[in-house]
């Protein structure tokens, strides 16, 4: 046994607990070279932390680690436990919390609704009045038109009623200007509409017990792991392929939560608000082959 192991041993898993955040249990694996009880990604990357947190040379443990996790996966072909990190079997029930919560976001999807559909019945309208204001002005046109073929020296005679012929005129120089300022504030609505169709959705992790996971941008190929118990947000405009340790966890897409309960590993893939579990095959696709 290493003189580093020994001083991690002597300084004792709960002070290494306080100073790293790696569970209790995980780090009795450690100190006591137990690595069937986790995986070879949280063990490299706990053997990592504890590295920098205190200054020692782990080689040898991290090299006799990474042996077992290849002889065992040339028997398994798995990543690694499908235990990893399982939450507590006692649970709070927040049933009661969920349904009000459920409740809210039904109030706020059909006030939404509701006004997007008064919006659209009033882009509508207008254009349905000026498509009438056109077939009035083409009607206009023509009458006017037919009123000068029509005319003739021998009128001349019926020169008292101009008066209610220029009466008219008036009322036609009256109609087209309306006519073109309908139009004109159409055409600036235009824009206005064309920025209602941007939609920008937010993307929220809030697992229910700590955590680890590994997430990739599939737009940069990037990957990004880490552990947590708090709150993540993540671009909701991108697509993220997202790899859980265990399935305790809430997601929250724009206004809705979706809840996963599952002890086991959880994959899943996000894409323009909306998420979906995939299975290991899927993943790998999606990863270039790549199991993580």
């Amino acid at each position: 046994m290493s003189e580093a192991l020994e001083k991690l041993k002597s300084i004792g898993r709960e002070k290494i607990y306080l100073d790293t955040h790696i569970p209790v249990d995980q780090i009795d694996a450690i100190l006591n070279e137990n690595f069937e009880k986790m995986s070879r990604v949280h063990f490299t990357g706990f053997l990592s932390i504890i590295e920098r947190e205190y200054g020692e040379d782990l080689t040898s443990l991290k090299e006799r680690g990474i042996a077992y996790y290849k002889e065992r996966a040339a028997e398994d072909n798995t990543i690694g436990d499908e235990t990893l990190f399982t939450a507590d079997s006692t649970k709070r029930n927040f049933t009661l919390i969920y349904i009000v919560i459920a409740l809210i976001l039904l109030v706020i999807a059909v006030f939404y609704t509701t006004r997007s559909a008064k919006e659209t019945l009033d882009v509508a309208v207008p254009t349905t009045e000026t498509k009438i204001v056109k077939a009035a002005k083409k009607s206009i046109h023509l009458e006017a038109n037919s009123d000068e073929e029509n005319t003739t020296e021998s009128d001349l005679s019926q020169e008292k009623t101009l008066p209610s012929d220029e009466s008219s005129a008036d009322e036609n120089q009256t109609i087209i200007p309306t006519v073109k300022t309908e139009m004109i504030q159409e055409e600036q609505k235009a824009p206005e509409l064309e920025k209602a169709a941007v939609v920008h959705h937010t993307f929220s992790i809030v697992p229910r017990k700590k955590v680890w996971l590994g997430y990739i941008d599939l737009s940069s190929g990037k990957k990004y792991q880490k552990i947590f118990s708090g709150r993540l947000d993540l671009d909701g405009n991108k697509e993220w392929l997202l790899y859980f340790g265990h399935g305790y966890v809430n997601l929250e897409l724009d206004d809705t939560l979706k809840e996963f309960h599952d002890r086991h590993k959880l994959r899943l893939l996000y894409k323009d608000g909306t998420v979906k579990k995939i299975s290991v095959s899927e993943f790998k696709k999606l990863n270039k082959g790549k199991a993580w």
